[in-house]
């Protein structure tokens, strides 16, 4: 009977084990992937806004400068500005399931800023590169504050429950 017993405490006993170490490396797996599918989005968003940005402050300087350019160059710059519009637009839309509320948002006010109305074509440019630096500030921080590690004592807690990875915004309990 004592075999039998001490048979079965080391059969459960490995079953916890492997179900324990199966358990930690799907988390692990989970986390992984939802970590790489951030970084791609914070990376092509922020991509989408240094192009905007650069477009916009040569624009600017063209236009306090009164410098001419050709039409190619200038349907060159404004075709890589709207790309860089698209882009941003469809990432953020796209991602917005794993990207924090506080991202979106950021991009919302971003898009408002860039359609208001000013009263030159100077002041419309100013007011659209500045917005597009802070909103390019903004996002990174955003992205590094969502992008850092979980403490151990975190991860171990989350293994045990069934619940999905909290999104960044969500408040801890």
């Amino acid at each position: 009977m004592a075999d039998f017993a001490s048979l079965l405490t080391g059969s459960i006993a490995s079953l916890v084990a492997v179900w324990l170490g199966s358990r930690f490396a799907e988390v692990k797996r989970v986390r992984e992937q939802v970590w790489d599918r951030k970084a791609a989005a914070y990376s092509d968003i922020l991509d989408a806004l240094n192009e905007m940005r650069r477009y916009l402050e040569l624009a600017y300087q063209d236009a306090i400068f009164r410098h001419d350019r050709d039409d190619e160059d200038t349907n060159r710059r404004v075709t890589i500005y709207r790309t860089a519009m698209d882009q941003l637009g469809k990432t953020t839309f796209r991602h917005s399931w794993i990207l924090p509320e506080a991202a979106h948002d950021c991009v919302m006010r971003l898009e408002a800023a860039l359609r208001a109305d000013y009263q030159s074509a100077e002041d419309s440019l100013d007011a659209s590169s500045y917005a597009c630096k802070n909103t390019l500030r903004e996002l990174q921080a955003i992205a590094r504050s969502d992008m850092a590690e979980p403490t151990i004592f975190e991860r171990i807690g989350f293994a045990f429950s069934r619940r999905t990875p909290p999104r960044a915004d969500e408040p801890h309990k």
